[in-house]
């Protein structure tokens, strides 16, 4: 490979729109909720240009993009901002102001939000926000079409470093974790925000539900303070619980799911899992493979690129780019010159946007990573929000910015 094709793998950062399961960004994750890019085509010639970059404001909600228009969530002082944004040029289309003061008891040494990431469904966007405001908004135009909070409406209980679950669709409802009793969990109707059904008692964390499809059956996997839990996304009865604790009863990564091997893979800073999910009949289980109580992935997000898991461990303090093998636990690789990074796969190559606002590209394997490209996109600390890719255009942002990137 030359010099030149080398540099050309920058494009695996994004892909032609048409090889996209769907041509837009409307979640949490992307298209599959999983942050893979398949199939990417690359050019072996590339531009990379700074197509726009403008002000924004505080939190960690990531970009959504569909057709010419950007979405997404900032706070400046005691308001938050749910805002809709021209994809070419970054000017502002709409943006929904509301008041959201600190709570006497929030935790705001790691910021103050918003952390959770909006989700489009038909003509509507629904944002949650750090204290549990929850608007749907037209998208086309922001008209507010009803608003909850997750906390004094629904009956969930507090959470000190805010709400920072982004929210998925199951059919008709918006499913949510509340943390409340009887309402651990709950189905939300998209069309009028009334609760189509709630039910258990766990208590709420930080990590966004995932949704997995095995063999014809549906089941929603969720982390919760002590405990990683299955439920049905029709009416939440439970399926199964795993013990998950820590010193602070928190958690915030949220759990990757490899179809083919019917794998799940849990982490919690110092701690990771893997566990082999299991259905027969109409009942569903797991056994365990394996754990790693001393190697774990905390707050940002993780990949799996050819049955490896690829994501930061260690922390700020001593950040590790780290794989590890998803059959049997065993660390492969371990790898400094980064913070705490989030990743894109895409095909077998990964995008990587580390805390102080470095994007690299690079090539793992199964014995180390090749880094291909590395430059200074962002720098206005605590760059913790995933970039967003679609046909060849990136989006990231950090505290005090959003920039848009085009590949020529």
């Amino acid at each position: 490979m030359t010099i030149r094709s080398l540099v050309g793998l920058l494009l695996m950062v994004v892909v032609p729109a048409s090889l996209f399961a769907d041509d837009d960004w409307k979640q949490w994750g992307g298209p599959n909720r999983d942050f893979q890019v398949r199939d990417a085509d690359l050019p072996e010639k590339i531009e990379l240009k700074e197509s726009w970059r403008r002000e924004l404001g505080g939190g960690y909600s990531a970009v959504l993009v569909e057709g010419d228009r950007l979405y997404t969530m900032y706070r400046k002082g005691d308001d938050e901002f749910v805002i809709a944004m021209d994809r070419k040029t970054g000017k502002t289309v709409w943006e929904k102001k509301y008041s959201a003061p600190m709570m006497k008891a929030a935790e705001t040494s790691f910021g103050k939000g918003p952390n959770s990431t909006p989700i489009i469904t038909g003509d509507r966007l629904i944002a949650i926000g750090f204290n549990g405001d929850m608007h749907c908004l037209n998208k086309s135009d922001g008209k507010v079409l009803w608003q909850k909070n997750v906390f004094s409406d629904l009956g969930g209980t507090y959470v000190d470093m805010g709400y920072s679950q982004s929210p998925i669709i199951y059919k008709d409802n918006l499913i949510l974790p509340i943390g409340g009793k009887g309402k651990g969990f709950a189905g939300i109707r998209v069309k009028d925000g009334s609760i189509a059904w709630s039910n258990q008692d766990f208590k709420n964390s930080y990590s966004t539900p995932l949704l997995v499809e095995m063999d014809g059956f549906d089941q929603m996997i969720f982390v919760m303070t002590d405990q990683v839990v299955s439920i049905s996304p029709k009416d939440g009865k439970l399926f199964w619980t795993f013990d998950l604790k820590n010193q602070w009863s928190t958690h915030a990564f949220v759990p990757l799911w490899d179809k083919k091997t019917k794998t799940l893979f849990i982490s919690s800073f110092r701690q990771s899992h893997a566990l082999k999910l299991e259905k027969k009949g109409d009942k569903v289980g797991y056994e365990k493979i394996w754990s790693i109580p001393t190697s774990g992935v905390g707050f940002t997000n993780a990949v799996i690129v050819d049955g490896v898991v690829i994501g930061s461990t260690g922390g700020s303090r001593s950040p590790l780019v780290t794989a590890i093998d998803l059959s049997n636990g065993k660390i492969l690789w371990k790898q400094r010159g980064f913070g705490v990074c989030n990743y894109l796969a895409v095909g077998n190559r990964l995008m990587m946007l580390d805390e102080k606002g470095n994007l690299a590209v690079a090539e793992p394997s199964r014995s180390s990573l090749e880094i291909v490209q590395k430059q200074k996109v962002l720098g206005a600390g605590k760059v913790w929000t995933v970039p967003t890719l679609v046909g060849r255009e990136i989006f990231v942002r950090d505290q005090k910015e959003i920039a848009g990137f085009e590949i020529k």
